[in-house]
């Protein structure tokens, strides 16, 4: 092929959060003489929505390739999904890339249409080499040049978001979360209490947050002060935290709400368990255990001091009914709810 040739080799889908990602790739395959393109978001927000729609229409009939970066919040994208069908529809050659935690088997729940095409996975490192072969497949009359010294920073730098974003996905659920429900917030089960504990750590080093507010209600109290103190103990271990918060000031307010050692409706199902616990740390026995609330809080307060924060916790209030909204919320913003079901209230995106 002449590389000269300015018809659209590729077109890039991808979801809002992976733009830097498509931007990369965008990059690369322009470095192996390929004509390249990606919907820019500042460029979609810029132009009249039915503009933009037929800039978008026109590259991908024009495409020979469309590449997809295949993301758990692709599935509710509707314009991902839209040009996923179109490019089926019109029998474009397809290459799919997944970024973690999506796996190749996940492809059919996420959309369907994209099954049963070229996979690329990148569990432990994004190698172009394999990209490369794949290309040069769909294309036919493309041969793309060896690895050479700008290909190998790029593929640095397309690892590092692809870090990024494996990170940003270990602690942020997929929206799923609003219909089925995780397990419990127990050591076991390292998906939502870690989740949690990075979303804790998010809001107290969040600049734009200046009181961080953080309310528990009804859930585990086994754990759930466990997760507050695993969050403030790694954030107090990094180093030179002090002077991340030295020269602003930062509020920490924790707020929480159980149920009373005598509720009728422990007793009643004889919750033996909850009971003890709540005995165990809020009630007349409360010195002698290490789990005891005063005893966390003290703790709280010398991670809170060694940070350079305030740490503002409420005596906790007890309840003896099961109230409407269960969980752990943070700033009005993220809810884990009932078995850490998740949901989002008009948040936006952490990557």
């Amino acid at each position: 092929m002449n590389n000269t040739d300015k018809k659209l080799d590729i077109f890039i889908v991808y979801q809002s959060n992976e733009e830097k990602l498509a931007n990369q790739f965008n990059s690369l395959f322009e470095s192996w003489g390929l004509e390249s393109f990606y919907c820019r978001q500042e460029n979609f927000r810029a132009a009249a929505v039915e503009t933009y729609r037929k800039i978008l229409r026109e590259k991908l009939h024009e495409a020979r390739l469309v590449v997809f970066l295949l993301s758990q919040e692709f599935r509710w994208s509707s314009y991902c999904q839209s040009e996923a069908g179109v490019a089926m529809t019109l029998k474009k050659q397809r290459i799919i890339i997944t970024i973690p935690p999506v796996r190749p088997i996940d492809i059919r729940e996420i959309s369907p249409v994209l099954e049963g095409y070229n996979v690329i996975t990148s569990e432990l490192a994004f190698d172009t080499n394999e990209l490369r072969k794949a290309v040069e497949v769909a294309l036919k009359d493309v041969s793309i040049p060896a690895k050479e010294k700008a290909e190998k920073e790029l593929e640095k730098k397309i690892n590092y978001t692809f870090d990024d974003l494996k990170k940003a996905y270990s602690i942020r659920p997929s929206k799923r979360r609003f219909v089925d429900v995780w397990p419990s917030i127990t050591d076991t089960d390292p998906e939502a209490p870690r989740s949690i504990v990075e979303n804790i750590k998010l809001s107290i080093l969040d600049e734009k947050i200046e009181v961080s507010d953080l309310a528990l209600v009804g859930v585990s109290l086994k754990y759930s002060l466990n997760l507050i103190t695993e969050a403030l103990k790694e954030l107090s271990s990094i180093p030179d935290i002090y002077d991340t918060f030295k020269n602003r000031t930062k509020v920490l307010k924790i707020t929480l709400v159980h149920m009373n050692a005598h509720s009728h409706i422990l007793r009643s199902i004889n919750d033996q368990v909850d009971v003890t616990n709540i005995q165990i740390k809020f009630r007349e026995t409360q010195d002698k255990f290490e789990e005891s609330w005063p005893k966390k809080k003290e703790l709280w307060q010398k991670y809170a001091q060694k940070c350079g924060f305030q740490l503002i916790a409420s005596e906790p209030n007890e309840i003896d009914y099961i109230p409407p909204q269960l969980g752990i919320c943070i700033d009005e913003r993220v809810l884990f709810s009932g078995r850490c079901a998740f949901e989002e209230a008009g948040i936006q995106t952490i990557l």
